[in-house]
């Protein structure tokens, strides 16, 4: 599964690598108090400081590009295709349908 990030034009192989490239809090509340000094409604959040990792922050987290370019975990060795074993008969008639 692809995961592009709209903010940074970036794309990632997982969900988990998108979440691993964002960093930061989204904002924290802001609440009234009350006459007793306890926590009353919300009235609004502090700034957000979210925001996407460079490159080279990424790198230093772990995280690698695929051949095509795209941002993985760097938890997982690639696929290839080149290293599996040839169908077995039943796979390769499949495969003609």
């Amino acid at each position: 599964m692809r995961s592009e990030c709209s903010g940074c034009n970036v794309t990632f192989t997982s969900v988990s690598a998108f979440d691993m490239h964002r960093v930061g809090g989204w904002g924290d509340p802001i609440y009234t108090q009350n006459a007793k000094g306890k926590r009353g409604d919300i009235v609004s959040y502090t700034k957000p400081s979210r925001r996407c990792l460079t490159e080279q922050e990424m790198l230093e987290k772990g995280m690698r590009k695929t051949e095509k370019g795209w941002w993985s975990t760097g938890t997982f060795t690639h696929y290839r295709p080149q290293d599996e074993e040839e169908p077995g008969e039943e796979v390769a008639e499949l495969q003609k349908k």
